[in-house]
């Protein structure tokens, strides 16, 4: 899920506006609950040079 989510934000071609909403999620079946694996803070990702 990380790499996953890494390989998206390093994406150039991923505008901000996709940027600003990228996190990873998981379902657990056992429970039915989504567990946040990678939670995204937009502040975190450096302006895009496009």
């Amino acid at each position: 899920m990380r790499r996953d989510v890494e390989k998206l934000l390093a994406d150039p071609l991923m505008t901000s506006e996709i940027l600003a909403s990228v996190s990873g999620h998981v379902l657990r079946l056992e429970t039915g609950l989504v567990e946040t694996v990678v939670e995204h803070n937009v502040e975190t990702v450096a302006p895009a040079s496009r």
